[in-house]
């Protein structure tokens, strides 16, 4: 009876012990299965992330493009204009120069004429 009792007892113990080893191995398990998935989901992020990082690469290169372009254009106009403005001084000295050289010239054909010599002699 006393045998009985001990071995009704050690196959309770055993069964407790296989049942403990199962859950262990399924506690592992459930372990490496969310160990994988956080080292996925890292995987994804970092991936991501770099994705991101890429494009607002491509973004600021594109800015930078668009910007020097901007820069050169505005340099451009900049000059133009200069230009124009020294070109409208030019012209505006030149306008002065002829009208200066008309009025001496009226005023020696008007002496001319007033003398009584002819348009040919002066």
């Amino acid at each position: 009876r006393k045998q009985k009792e001990e071995e009704r007892t050690r196959k309770a113990a055993e069964r407790a012990e296989k049942e403990a080893q199962r859950e262990a191995a399924r506690a592992a398990a459930a372990k490496a299965k969310a160990e994988a998935e956080e080292r996925k989901a890292a995987e994804a992020a970092e991936k991501e992330a770099r994705k991101r990082q890429k494009e607002d690469e491509r973004a600021a290169a594109l800015a930078e493009k668009e910007a020097r372009k901007l820069s050169s254009q505005q340099e451009r106009q900049q000059r133009l204009e200069e230009a124009a403005a020294r070109f409208q001084e030019r012209s505006s000295e030149h306008a002065a120069r002829v009208a200066e050289r008309k009025a001496v010239y009226d005023a020696e054909y008007e002496a001319a004429l007033a003398r009584g010599e002819t348009a040919e002699a002066a």
